[in-house]
């Protein structure tokens, strides 16, 4: 911290001018008031910078993420935390120009964890630009958790594209959730076709819902190309894992299957880890909200038998 505040460049310049104060205390008096609130007003900017440009997704090398929203914020778990296998961790967040300090309750239930305590991710920042962050784990909570790296490289999602994907068709399917989420099998091809079956759940006995059923039709390109972001950002071709073993609370589970150059990837999760969340939340705004022609002809879409669902068995993955 005193190398820190040793070459920040209002500590600096307050130095020069307190120096000078001491040579002639008349003279400067009302130029040290100035230059007090100027430093305050260039320290404050300073900071305000140096740490907005961390709200985003950031991904590693080996799919390590970060998602950081309101820097702002340092009470709230607002912040997601995940690591190569895909353990993701609720967290909040303190930082400085230096050091990203992540924070995670410890569980009351687990033996001589007093309330209140809390187990410390801290890394610390060595480059940083807009674009990237380079980071040294520093508590042994963090090192442990990014298995012993000694050095980790994250990039802004948005940023790190694989445009080598050649698109074929994705294929979305989602469960009940204890009987109160929709249910949507979704499949959207290379030419922008869609076919949706959707079953509404949360809604009064015996009425009928204009969004169920079955439906076809062809996707508006800025929506289109929207997914397409969405998939070339995901990095879906290289997760390992094909299923999440947390199916274990209310929530339902989503499946996408990825057919692209010539390869196909599958993904089952409850959960799914922070580099596919942004690829999740748009396959679930295009199930919701887009619009298609309503077809009496039944299809069956892979991973789904062509049947509405009365239990979670009804979605599969092959």
């Amino acid at each position: 911290m005193a190398i820190h505040l040793l070459w920040n460049p209002a500590v600096l310049f307050i130095n020069g001018v307190s120096t000078s104060f001491m040579n002639n205390p008349a003279t400067h008096y009302v130029s040290l008031i100035k230059t007090l609130l100027l430093a305050l007003l260039i320290t404050g900017c300073s900071n305000h910078h140096n740490s907005s440009y961390l709200s985003a997704t950031w991904i590693g090398d080996s799919l390590e993420a970060m998602w950081i929203g309101d820097v702002a914020d340092t009470s709230a778990r607002q912040h997601q935390l995940s690591n190569a296998q895909g353990m993701t961790l609720s967290v909040s967040l303190r930082t400085d120009s230096t050091l990203l300090e992540f924070r995670t309750p410890v569980s009351v239930l687990k033996k001589h964890a007093p309330a209140g305590s809390f187990k410390q991710y801290t890394l610390a920042i060595s480059q940083q630009t807009d674009r990237s962050l380079t980071l040294i784990p520093v508590s042994d909570e963090a090192c442990a958790f990014f298995g012993n790296k000694h050095r980790l490289v994250f990039r802004k999602q948005s940023l790190v594209i694989d445009s080598e994907i050649r698109f074929e068709k994705i294929i979305f399917h989602t469960t009940e959730c204890f009987g109160t989420c929709s249910v949507f099998h979704l499949e959207i091809d290379s030419a922008s076709r869609f076919r949706q079956h959707t079953e509404v759940r949360y809604r009064q006995a015996n009425c009928y819902s204009t969004r169920e059923g079955y439906f076809t039709g062809t996707m508006p390109n800025n929506t289109y190309q929207k997914l397409m972001t969405a998939i070339r950002t995901s990095h879906l071709r290289q997760l390992t894992s094909d299923s999440d073993d947390m199916l274990c609370c209310d929530a339902p589970i989503g499946t996408i299957i990825l057919y692209a150059n010539g390869q196909r990837t599958s993904f089952r999760s409850m959960f799914p880890p922070i580099v596919v969340q942004n690829l999740v939340n748009v396959l679930y705004q295009i199930a919701r909200e887009q619009a298609g022609t309503r077809t009496s002809t039944p299809f069956v879409l892979e991973g789904w038998n062509g049947k509405p669902s009365t239990d979670l068995g009804n979605v599969v993955d092959q």
